[in-house]
């Protein structure tokens, strides 16, 4: 992962500053600082993404080079996770910083594509499956008609559907998920929890998992990992989604030149250079069978 600095060029930046109480100031729009400027500041949040950096620079100067190596582990799902969480497990500001200049593509919509995808495997429909459907085709739309009802951002509305896609339960206990993605809100979780389109989201995974895993006690998912301690509806789909996530990374990594990718992170994949995202999909189809889109996101 590239950390070596880059100097802003002033010729890039010139016709993009404008007057403020009569001072000139620059107006850069930078990944790093687009993140920030969607958080509340706050003096953890700060103290958090302080300690990353400075680990980041720290590992840097032990490696004497503008690198930092990222070793993974498998999790038991199959899952690559980055050992002590570097970068993958960073603030996005301190990633797209750290790593500016690269592409992050990212499976649109990942795990209820894959969840409809291995139901049309399977020849199983139901009605309840159409609000997965409907995500899957607008996503963007649907997260910003969300964000506004909740009056909360997209990407915590991004989190709860991502959760409610592996069971969670739409419950005002604090032990549960989508009391910490709330942050503890009280009057956010309430219009969540009532929200009819989240609610049809959790009937669905319910049926989707009678379907798919039903009353089995070992699951092997798609990267031929078995499952022998599932201890509920939310881990044992966790394991079937996760582990198609895995062979769909696999067939990326595969496919690419081996100091070409700079970070797993889950469901999308940085690479230090462009890449043609219908290329992604035919070589992801080619592989594991799945019709996945891809977005890019330049850092």
């Amino acid at each position: 992962s590239d950390l070596e600095g880059r100097e802003e060029r002033g010729e890039e930046h010139r016709g993009n500053v404008r007057a403020l109480g009569g001072v000139k100031v620059k107006n850069i729009h930078s990944k790093s600082l687009k993140s920030l400027s969607m958080k509340d500041f706050t003096s953890n949040s700060i103290n958090e993404r302080l300690v990353e950096i400075n680990k980041l620079l720290a590992t840097a100067r032990e490696e004497k080079s503008a690198t930092v190596p990222i070793f993974y582990n498998e999790a038991k799902t199959g899952r690559y996770t980055a050992k002590n969480a570097t970068l993958q497990g960073f603030h996005r500001s301190v990633r797209y910083a750290a790593l500016k200049g690269c592409y992050e593509y990212d499976i649109n919509a990942a795990h209820q594509n894959i969840l409809i995808q291995l139901l049309d495997q399977k020849n199983i429909d139901f009605p309840e499956l159409e609000v997965v459907r409907d995500y899957v085709k607008d996503k963007q739309g649907i997260r910003v008609e969300l964000s506004e009802a909740l009056v909360t951002t997209i990407e915590t509305v991004k989190d709860i559907i991502n959760a409610l896609t592996y069971g969670a339960q739409l419950v005002r206990n604090k032990k549960q998920s989508i009391y910490d993605i709330c942050e503890g809100d009280e009057d956010l979780i309430e219009r969540v929890i009532t929200n009819q389109w989240f609610n049809q989201l959790t009937k669905t995974f319910l049926i989707a998992h009678k379907h798919l895993v039903g009353d089995k006690k070992i699951l092997k998912n798609a990267v031929g990992i078995k499952s022998e301690s599932l201890s509920g509806k939310a881990e044992a789909m966790a394991h079937i989604l996760q582990g198609c996530e895995r062979l769909v990374l696999d067939a990326l990594i595969k496919h690419s030149k081996p100091k070409n990718v700079a970070l797993l992170i889950h469901d999308c994949i940085v690479y230090y250079t462009p890449k043609n995202p219908s290329d992604l999909s035919r070589i992801v189809f080619e592989n594991t069978g799945f019709d996945l889109e891809f977005s890019e996101e330049p850092y």
